[in-house]
């Protein structure tokens, strides 16, 4: 979107807070596609979590665990995965995972549990810049209409 593909996207808090881009952000969608980003690893590490100095972190969500753990003042090294997180703790290939859970399910049928909340993800309407200049009295007419349903 933002090379001028597409006008108007939808996207949620977690991909726009990895991949930040020059968009505009025109509407919270705070009822669709609600998650949490989180930190989760196995029960028995949960008093370690406490007092993290040092952690292995797998993740998708690189750019997010970084910012997390720096502003924790904690040192990490990054294992980059897609797919089924769950499994790197249980085979010790990490400590935790940071990754999006809706119900936990996924992370309780591994045998992990949330160690720390990171934020709340939801969808959000994006505009491509250019668009929006050129066609501001659409976008805007449009947005009256969806903020009316949400």
């Amino acid at each position: 979107m933002e090379q001028g593909v597409a006008d108007i996207g939808i996207a949620g808090l977690d991909i726009i807070m990895e991949e930040p881009k020059e968009v505009y952000e025109l509407l919270d969608l705070k009822n669709i596609g609600r998650c949490k980003m989180v930190v989760a690893g196995k029960p028995d590490k949960l008093e370690d979590y406490k007092i993290l100095h040092f952690t292995k972190i797998a993740t998708k969500y690189v750019n997010i665990a970084k910012k997390f753990f720096d502003k924790k003042d904690v040192s990490i090294k990054i294992l980059k995965l897609n797919g089924s997180l769950e499994i790197a703790p249980l085979i010790g290939l990490s400590d935790y995972i940071v990754d999006i859970t809706q119900t936990g399910r996924t992370l309780k049928e591994n045998g992990l549990v949330v160690m720390e909340e990171i934020f709340d993800s939801y969808a959000k309407i994006l505009c491509n810049k250019v668009a929006f200049k050129l066609k501001k009295h659409d976008i805007l007419k449009l947005m009256d209409v969806l903020s009316d349903k949400v």
